[in-house]
């Protein structure tokens, strides 16, 4: 697990020592930062160095950040409008997405990340743009590739600094939702146009967001184009397209079976409908994208050989198995594309919802490795701007969320397993 390199590279800085650098890390080392505010801090109450920086008090610091994204996402959807009993029990079906609930009792580099993401996410849409940057830049610190994340905030600051200093802009950008999809593209001439228009009331408003931008341009310059810091050469940049695919799987997740958007509900069977009533789309589509997964699905070496993760059997009893087997999912994977984009274009608009596909084939295609946590903030960010729901309806999604969440914590508390070389594992996510 990531976790043993984590750890003791933080307990390296509790010890003072801020020049040993383990080089199979790949991240920036601001998780190590947090691990050791927290141990400075326990030792200020009297606990022993050792103990304040043991691998059970650093895990304690994930906690923290997950206390701390259920409170942001609740504060989030408040912002949208959502009531405050709506709100919270939002928050708590997405505080219990199993991908991303399970790292919190773990040293990952996730959960940090996630919720200043969220955090910056959430003082962008309050218009505090500065205070959006900086929470950006520490994301950042935590995982370089949330800068795709800084980026997508500052399109959204963007596009609202755009709506309310024109008056006619709205209804032009807004002209795009209404339309079919090659007649909404066709208008995004005029979309760019209302854009550069604005171009001052935005630098005006969101330069901020150009600071943490710039520093990571920077980087990458410096760092000869590569976003990791370590271990390069299992971290190369793929076309793996099918990633897309399976993050459009993943994001039903939260929904659960049954209540509204539901993978079984009515909303779902009628937008599946209307997608069939359109033979000559749909097969286009369809075709395309089962191409595209037969060419572009890639079993990274960490995903062939660790089997303590689930994705390890997913890949070699079902999806590694073949090129027509993976190509078999394509039909499920464009329609369940179509419709979620849909949900998404009908909460935040075309252009919005355009963005976000942006930002999270950025985040994903380039990955080799196929992990469950990768898809943990592109789905909680979709949820986060998609339609709110009916709240029996997330309860039931509470329901059905802490359950697996739980039972896979069961398994990797209580279901080891021994390797080869006798040595006990852990089934993971």
């Amino acid at each position: 697990m990531d976790e043993i390199f984590h750890a003791a590279q933080t307990q390296q800085y509790c010890e003072g020592d801020f020049t040993t650098w383990d080089p199979k890390i790949t991240t920036f080392p601001g998780l190590y930062y947090a691990g050791l505010a927290s141990a400075r801090a326990r030792e200020g109450f009297g606990e022993s160095a050792q103990s304040a920086c043991s691998l059970t008090s650093l895990r304690a610091v994930n906690a923290v950040f997950g206390v701390l994204s259920f409170l942001a996402m609740a504060l989030f959807f408040a912002t949208r409008g959502f009531r405050p009993v709506s709100a919270v029990l939002h928050a708590a079906a997405l505080t219990l997405y199993a991908p991303h609930f399970f790292y919190h009792s773990l040293y990952y580099t996730d959960p940090g990340a996630t919720c200043l993401v969220i955090l910056m996410l959430l003082a962008a849409r309050r218009e505090h743009h500065s205070l959006a940057a900086i929470l950006g830049a520490l994301a950042i610190f935590f995982r370089q590739n949330n800068v795709v994340w800084v980026a997508f905030a500052l399109g959204a600051a963007a596009l609202r600094v755009v709506e309310d200093s024109r008056p006619t802009a709205k209804r032009v950008i807004r002209h795009c939702d209404d339309k079919p999809t090659v007649e909404a593209l066709a208008s995004f001439g005029r979309v760019l146009q209302v854009v550069w228009s604005s171009r001052l009331a935005i630098v005006r408003k969101c330069w901020p967001f150009a600071l943490p931008l710039g520093a990571f341009v920077a980087f990458l310059i410096r760092n000869g184009g590569s976003v990791v810091v370590g271990d390069k050469a299992n971290h190369e940049m793929v076309p793996h397209l099918a990633m897309l695919g399976y993050f459009f799987v993943l994001v039903w997740l939260p929904y659960g079976l049954v209540g509204s958007y539901g993978v079984l509900s009515q909303e779902t069977f009628s937008a599946t409908r209307s997608l069939l009533m359109q033979p000559g789309s749909l097969i286009l589509m369809t075709s395309g994208t089962t191409w595209l997964l037969s060419k572009y699905s890639y079993g990274h070496i960490f995903l062939l050989s660790d089997n303590r993760h689930l994705t390890f059997y997913i890949w070699n009893r079902l999806l590694g198995k073949s090129q027509s087997v993976r190509a078999l999912f394509g039909p499920a994977y464009a329609v369940s594309s179509v419709v979620a984009m849909g949900r998404l274009s009908a909460a935040q608009g075309y252009v919005f919802a355009c963005g976000f596909f942006l930002a999270i084939a950025l985040l994903l295609v380039p990955a080799r490795l196929l992990e469950f946590r990768y898809f943990t903030l592109p789905v909680l960010v979709y949820h986060l701007h998609a339609p709110e729901r009916n709240p029996a309806n997330v309860v039931a999604s509470i329901f059905l969320n802490g359950t697996l969440s739980f039972a896979l914590l069961y398994v990797f508390l209580y279901r080891p397993f021994q390797d080869a070389d006798g040595q006990v594992q852990r089934f993971m996510l």
